[in-house]
């Protein structure tokens, strides 16, 4: 019982330590240069009801493809399909319409859902005996993952909540 104990209040200070570092940005309005794809709606316009939904994904969703290429550093062509990110985004616009804060807690609390499984496999990995050390060694590197600058563009622009998203199955 004490184990459980130490292992839940050892997650509540990664938890703690994250959100003090996000939440004081949930409450900002749109970045013109990046966010701004998902308030006008550049990839799929927010749908009004289930029906334009399920149009614009049968249209528009089955058949998303952006070819990039740089032709300054490379001559590659590369082909990005990410229909499920963009649907997705798309989903969550029906629902959050255009608030800013709705999109920025959303994506705040995929991040909490990564930063629990980053501290559990830390935790499977690395707490054999229970010892201080340990458990200091895993709330240091759970905290370090989910406040390191990396980690910060994803969760902070909206646009990204479908990385977020399957960042809980892929990371």
């Amino acid at each position: 019982m004490k184990f459980k104990l130490k292992t839940i209040l050892d997650l509540i200070i990664c938890l703690a330590i994250t959100s003090l570092i996000f939440i004081p940005t949930l409450n900002r309005p749109w970045l013109l240069y990046d966010e701004n794809l998902l308030f006008n709606g550049t990839y799929f316009t927010t749908p009004k009801n289930l029906n334009q939904m399920f149009e614009i994904i049968s249209e528009l969703g089955l058949n998303f493809n952006i070819v990039s290429s740089n032709a300054i550093y490379s001559s590659n062509q590369v082909i990005r399909t990410a229909p499920f990110g963009q649907i997705f985004g798309m989903i969550i616009s029906f629902f959050f319409k255009k608030d800013p804060v709705l999109y920025h807690t959303f994506n705040f609390s995929l991040h909490l859902i990564n930063t629990c499984l980053v501290f559990f496999i830390l935790n499977a990995l690395i707490n054999k005996k229970n010892t201080l050390y340990q458990r200091t060694l895993i709330i240091t590197l759970t905290s370090i993952w989910s406040t390191h600058p990396v980690m910060i563009e994803p969760i902070l622009l909206s646009i990204n909540c479908g990385a977020t998203f399957t960042y809980i199955f892929f990371f």
